[in-house]
């Protein structure tokens, strides 16, 4: 959640730095608006996957964990069976 928010805010930055000074300089204020919306939508979904990424490898973690302590299990039936 943390990681969200320092990167929406590094976007920002950026764009109130940077970008937006350029585009109207640019267009006279008329990209103003489209790359607002596009600036918002990007930090939106980093926002976004900054929550969901981490909780999508924990299950994977988790998955393989459950997958080799099965085939290790596996493993010592056979060999007390033999």
């Amino acid at each position: 959640l943390v990681l969200g928010l320092l990167i929406a805010g590094g976007v920002h930055a950026t764009k109130s730095v940077v970008v937006r000074p350029a585009v109207t300089a640019t267009t006279g204020g008329a990209g103003n608006i489209p790359v607002s919306v596009a600036e918002d939508l990007t930090s939106t979904i980093i926002s976004i996957l900054s929550v969901v990424v981490p909780v999508i490898i924990a299950c994977i973690l988790i998955l393989i964990t459950s997958w080799v302590i099965y085939r290790l299990w596996v493993r010592a039936r056979k060999t007390v069976n033999s």
